[in-house]
């Protein structure tokens, strides 16, 4: 499945041993439009194994959703429903529910400045965790390309989208060109 966006950050090494009861966050976040699944890079360890909470909140405080994790190979995905209408910013809190002793999350992301990074019932780790944002279902390549355009055009003057129509329209106008000139050879 391809993602509808993601935070950029790379899998380097463990940020956080998430324990049971503590609360990790991390702001700084912004979940794209058509977002209904938040898929966090970590792995579970201890027995029985823990379940992990998520829940999505906006700068201000409101929820956006949240949810119990599923556990796949290397990642923990949240559903959120409905899925998120418009891109916002968001922050993500994540708790462990008790499981047997030793339970714990490894959440897997790189280093980042204190100031930024994710925190631990409020210490800052000095590291963030990665997230991939999935849309609702399996959607084909073709189907990115408004959402790419528009990204790539986003606040910057003769860029992105407008040099994508003209790079679009200068192929038509050289396939027209081409085609003018073996019609008039022929």
């Amino acid at each position: 499945m391809h993602p509808t966006g993601g935070n950029d950050v790379l899998v380097a090494g463990t940020v956080d041993t998430l324990l049971a009861g503590h609360r990790l966050c991390q702001g700084g976040e912004r979940i794209p439009a058509g977002t209904a699944t938040v898929e966090l890079s970590a792995l579970r360890r201890g027995a029985p194994r823990p379940a992990l909470d998520a829940e999505l909140t906006s700068p201000r405080g409101t929820r956006i959703g949240g949810g119990t994790a599923v556990w796949r190979s290397g990642s923990a995905t949240v559903a959120l429903r409905p899925p998120v209408a418009r891109e916002r910013p968001i922050r993500i809190c994540l708790r462990l529910r008790a499981g047997g002793a030793g339970a714990r999350a490894l959440l897997l992301g790189a280093p980042a400045e204190r100031a930024g990074s994710a925190t631990d019932d409020g210490q800052p780790l000095g590291g963030r965790f990665r997230v991939d944002y999935l849309p609702p279902r399996a959607q084909s390549w073709w189907a990115f390309a408004p959402t790419v355009v528009a990204r790539i055009g986003r606040g910057h003057p003769w860029s992105g989208s407008s040099v994508t129509l003209a790079a679009a329209l200068l192929a038509l106008l050289s396939i027209g060109l081409a085609s003018w000139l073996l019609v008039r050879t022929g």
